[in-house]
């Protein structure tokens, strides 16, 4: 009898990577494609870990093109909101790997860490009795409202 490997990460803390913060549209400015992928890079690195993700996979996850993927990176880095780190492996056609640039967001009063940044509310205690985490809905507040009417 074969015994299941465990994955590493469970799908649902996979998902958690990606949270939308309301300083990523109005202080960094970003929308699209290129939002989604820096969300997913900044998630990965409040964790403490580094973004490697394939393109392929990341588009995969996003609901998007390898192409678009591939532009959102390469527009993150050229904006230098995200740096090259290395790669995962020694092959040629290893993965990449990213960290989120520290200086664009201290410029904004944003600091990497857990939780929500620094710079936006943090979501309200009361309403995790249970002592679960957050939602991204929850740590949003009422800007999904505004985002979901139209209004932003």
């Amino acid at each position: 009898m074969q015994r299941a490997r465990a994955p590493d990460e469970s799908a649902d803390q996979k998902e958690g990577y990606l949270v939308v913060f309301p300083f990523m549209m109005r202080e960094l400015g970003l929308q699209g494609t290129e939002l989604l992928v820096f969300a997913r890079v900044y998630g990965f690195c409040r964790c403490g870990h580094e973004f490697f993700e394939s393109r392929q996979k990341t588009a995969d996850f996003l609901g998007a093109s390898k192409r678009s993927v591939i532009s959102a990176v390469n527009g993150l880095v050229e904006k230098g909101l995200i740096e090259e780190t290395g790669k995962r492996g020694n092959r040629p056609n290893s993965t990449k790997r990213y960290a989120v640039a520290q200086a664009p967001l201290e410029a904004i009063g944003v600091r990497l860490g857990n939780g929500p940044p620094e710079n936006e509310a943090p979501a309200p205690e009361d309403r995790f009795p249970s002592g679960e985490e957050p939602s991204p809905l929850a740590l949003l507040g009422g800007e999904v409202l505004s985002l979901l009417d139209g209004a932003y």
